[in-house]
């Protein structure tokens, strides 16, 4: 494959992953797409252990995301009592 067609290749394919890391909270994406990449490799491997380790990223990584949509909110909270 010539050099320019695979350079081209990588940007298509890096195009998302860009997108991802200049998002305000990366941190999340990246576990869980981590954790699904490690459950694919357990899965094909058939190492449990793995997949079990892929689940607790998955997991971690959806309450991360749903803590920091939550943290950069711009609404105001609702005023209690009043």
């Amino acid at each position: 494959m010539p050099a320019h067609l695979l350079a081209l290749a990588l940007d298509t394919l890096a195009g998302p992953i860009d997108t991802l890391l200049d998002s305000p909270a990366p941190g999340p994406f990246l576990a869980i797409l981590i954790g699904f990449l490690l459950g694919i490799y357990g899965h094909a491997a058939r190492l449990r252990w793995l997949v079990v380790i892929a689940i607790v990223t998955v997991f971690i990584g959806s309450i991360a995301l749903f803590l920091a949509a939550a943290a950069t909110e711009e609404r105001p909270l609702p005023v209690l009592g009043g």
